[in-house]
């Protein structure tokens, strides 16, 4: 298994969520403006070209190799790397972009769709290459930085009209075969001569913080945001209420004591910067639950914090399905045929 290295700002900023979870959880229940809903398919479109060649490296790498996603650093400017990838002789620094369309790089310029566009994504990798490259031989870390820059978009075409110096450019259909070239030159230098601790301390000496991380929602988004339980399918509000379990229109079946648990977590995301309170969850669940059951459903499941009128639980800022495990649940929701 791949392994996964944070700095210790990113240990710091992963315990809440990140701008796209709290904005993906705020688009379910239609609280995002027209500029939010663009940033937001933004973000989302850039996760998963990040997810697909993390995915990649899992199935086609090493398993003791070593990635680190998203890393801010501060070293003449901050930047940002898509994701760094540690063998055992070399260092890789990945920009990931997940376009549509056709992309070109000519005369400096970065040109999409027939349009020229400000964001030069060739440019901004070689910065951060460089960046690291300087920045380890500074340090005498002596293992060789390569830099690439990665298309993932399936159905895309890259013209690149420049000579691009110490860049790979590649589509999704070449990352297997780049990934398998990584793993022969690592076989053909059998030793292991990088200490990806030592890489680490000197990431954390340098390392930033990612000034793209969430926002407290405002009153306007909490008012134009459809409260109470919706569906975890298609993320309408109305759904039919039976005696154990939820069944919405699109077919989708979901255990009432899950879609409870589950409307906490998305509470919990969207108001990270909070714990919980009985209060604020049945204003959340719109009263589609009493008190009584709010109750039981907090003390159940999350940490208490306090006695009396200063009742709190904690709040675990993540996603019902990430902390699924944790919850000790018995019946999974199932779809109507």
């Amino acid at each position: 298994m791949t392994h996964i290295l944070y700095t210790d700002k990113q240990k710091n900023e992963n315990l809440y969520p990140t701008r796209r979870e709290v904005l993906k959880e705020l688009n379910k229940r239609g609280g995002l403006d027209q500029n939010l809903t663009d940033e937001y398919k933004r973000l989302e479109t850039g996760y998963k070209g990040e997810q697909l060649v993390y995915n990649y490296i899992k199935e086609f790498g090493q398993s003791h190799w070593t990635v680190m996603p998203n890393v801010w650093l501060d070293y003449y400017g901050e930047f940002e790397i898509d994701l760094l990838l540690i063998t055992n002789n070399h260092i890789y620094t990945f920009e990931i972009k997940h376009f549509s369309g056709v992309y070109e790089f000519e005369n400096n310029q970065c040109i999409r769709n027939g349009q020229k566009i400000g964001h030069n994504a060739i440019s901004q990798a070689q910065k951060s290459f460089i960046n690291v490259q300087n920045l380890f031989k500074r340090n005498r870390i002596k293992q060789h930085v390569h830099g690439a820059v990665i298309f993932t978009g399936e159905h895309f075409d890259v013209k690149i009209h420049d000579e691009v110096d110490g860049l790979n450019i590649l589509m999704i259909n070449q990352l297997r075969e780049y990934i398998w070239q990584i793993a022969n030159t690592e076989r053909q230098n059998s030793y292991k001569n990088t200490d990806e601790y030592e890489i680490l301390d000197l990431l954390n000496q340098h390392a930033a913080t990612n000034p793209f991380q969430a926002n407290k929602i405002t009153p306007e988004i909490d008012n134009r945001m459809n409260k109470g339980i919706i569906c975890s399918n298609c993320y309408t509000p109305n759904i039919y209420t039976l005696k154990s379990y939820l069944e919405c229109s699109c077919g989708m079946s979901e255990p009432r004591e899950n879609a409870i648990i589950r409307t906490i977590c998305e509470y919990g995301i969207i108001h990270f910067d909070k714990n919980l309170t009985t209060y604020a969850i049945l204003a959340f669940f719109d009263n589609e639950i009493d008190r009584r059951t709010a109750i039981r459903h907090l003390k159940k499941y999350f940490k208490q914090i306090g006695t009396g009128k200063g009742t709190q639980y904690e709040n675990i800022r993540q996603s019902f399905w990430a902390a699924y495990n944790n919850f000790g649940l018995k019946r999974a929701r199932y779809y109507r045929c």
